[in-house]
């Protein structure tokens, strides 16, 4: 008897025989481990939770299996991409649901495969007018009428989440890992990950003309500060995020809002990757938060330092990640995740926050430490210097699926009297230039996303999703196509110019 059949012998004495698990089984009978995968990962009997998945009945079958599809999916690719070999913009005719059976397939405007893998169990669902995804249904996204009187709302399914096995690391195109690591550091590795991105920070990067980071042009609603390039800074083996005066004149409209954007008293930078095309991984920096007066790290001040993933743009799919450390206590760290459609300002109702972290014994200002999460499928785990603070799973709000882009930045809430100002409430003691000090960042993607990344680090890779409204500035050379939800309505985004 195959391993797989023994497998399936001893799972059918372990747990109760739910549709999906005899579909599944039977499709293993029949040497049909895609079939038989797909079965499995919707049955809810193997869903993280359930006292047969604790008890480990479906474990062993399902990563099987799952090595078994991504091989079976990536030989797929390999014959459809020599197929398509003479016409250098053809496509696969499947659209692969992958871990969370995710990417697109239909929608209004959309040209592209329509066709899910396991057409049996994966339908192509409407989600929004615009988008659609391979997912269990009967919604046939690809022949929906376009006649849409309303914007529909995204179900979610909370309380399931796909099961974070370790796989093996897809094929990549570049030597491993990217941006600029240092060639004398061994760097930790993770089980079920792969470093894929690695900056020290030991030399300036041109944000003009990085392939992987730019900047924002930007500015926060609840901020005080605009976004400039300037405000980025590359200095004694650091780069330094820094905040003071608004002396100049920047131009209203903001590509990175994809609004015009109101005149603010400071400046600071943030620095983001220029695309959206990141999402399973772990990601970790190394950083130190500022002063809000000189040499003194003790005073309590306001200013939110960062590191986090973000979606652009917000007003289609929000969704965020943050890990935030904040001017109201000196060891105050926050931890955010916030998801939302078709929303073009914050509210409460889209926001989950551990708020705040404060750690007696540690001085965020006056020392560096070590913030990281790890974004799987269905879970989140924050880190600080090593150790887990905070563990999210699907529940009120869903555990983002969809990709984003990496940023960091530093800003200065708006003192919106008589509200307590996030960040900390004395705005008062600020005392400008200050700064945040990031020493590295490290990117290790999960191995059981071969979606994002793409391998070969190309925007042709992305979706008309992934680019809805993704310039950062004037200079990146990014279209900007899209429309911006204001009031209820669509508009053009403004357009800026590069100088």
């Amino acid at each position: 008897m195959s391993p797989l059949l023994r497998c399936a012998s001893l799972l059918s004495l372990l747990i109760i025989l739910t549709p999906c698990v005899l579909a599944a089984l039977e499709a293993l009978q029949q040497e049909d481990t895609l079939q038989a995968a797909a079965a499995f990962a919707l049955d809810d009997a193997c869903l993280p939770g359930n006292e047969n998945s604790e008890k480990g009945a479906c474990d062993l079958s399902l990563r099987q299996l799952r090595l078994a599809v991504h091989s079976q999916q990536l030989s797929q690719h390999t014959q459809n991409e020599r197929v398509g070999s003479d016409d250098a913009t053809s496509e696969i005719d499947e659209v692969e649901p992958g871990v969370a059976a995710w990417k697109q397939c239909g929608g209004k405007d959309y040209v592209g495969p329509t066709k899910c893998h396991f057409p049996s169990v994966y339908t192509c669902t409407l989600e929004t007018e615009y988008w659609s995804s391979c997912k269990p249904g009967s919604v046939d996204a690809a022949t929906h009428s376009e006649d849409h009187t309303s914007l529909p709302v995204p179900v979610h399914r909370a309380g399931t989440e796909s099961l974070p096995v370790h796989l093996a690391a897809p094929t990549v195109t570049h030597t491993l890992p990217l941006g600029h690591p240092s060639a004398s550091k061994v760097y930790p590795k993770h089980k079920g990950f792969t470093l894929w991105l690695v900056e020290e920070f030991d030399k300036p990067l041109d944000l003009d003309k990085d392939p992987i980071w730019t900047w924002s042009d930007g500015g926060l609603k609840e901020g005080q500060v605009r976004f400039v390039k300037e405000q980025i800074k590359f200095q004694d083996g650091k780069m330094k995020i820094e905040v003071r005066a608004n002396h100049g004149h920047q131009q209203t409209c903001s590509n990175a809002q994809s609004e015009d954007v109101p005149h603010k008293p400071l400046v600071a930078g943030e620095i983001r990757t220029r695309f959206n095309m990141f999402r399973y991984g772990r990601y970790e920096v190394r950083m130190k938060a500022p002063s809000v007066q000189p040499h003194n790290p003790n005073v309590d001040g306001n200013f939110v330092s960062t590191m986090f993933v973000f979606r652009d743009a917000s007003f289609k799919h929000w969704r965020e990640i943050d890990v935030e450390v904040t001017g109201r206590a000196p060891g105050a760290i926050s931890t955010n995740i916030l998801t939302a459609d078709y929303q073009a300002k914050w509210k409460p109702s889209m926001q989950e926050t551990d708020y705040p972290i404060s750690y007696q014994h540690m001085n965020v200002r006056a020392e560096y430490h070590d913030y990281a999460f790890e974004w799987l499928p269905g879970v989140i785990r924050w880190y600080v210097d090593g150790k887990v603070v905070r563990e999210k799973r699907n529940d009120r709000l869903a555990v983002p699926d969809k990709s984003a882009k990496i940023m960091m930045n530093l800003w200065i809430y708006h003192d919106a009297k008589p509200f307590v100002p996030f960040g900390g409430k004395h705005l008062d003691k600020d005392r400008f230039p200050m700064h945040a000090d990031y020493d590295w960042f490290r990117f290790y993607k999960w191995d059981g996303d071969h979606h994002y990344p793409p391998a070969d680090m190309s925007s042709k890779s992305l979706t008309g999703d992934d680019m809805y409204l993704t310039s950062n500035n004037p200079c990146d050379g990014i279209p900007q196509i899209g429309e911006v939800l204001k009031d209820g309505k669509k508009l053009k985004p403004c357009k800026a110019t590069c100088r």
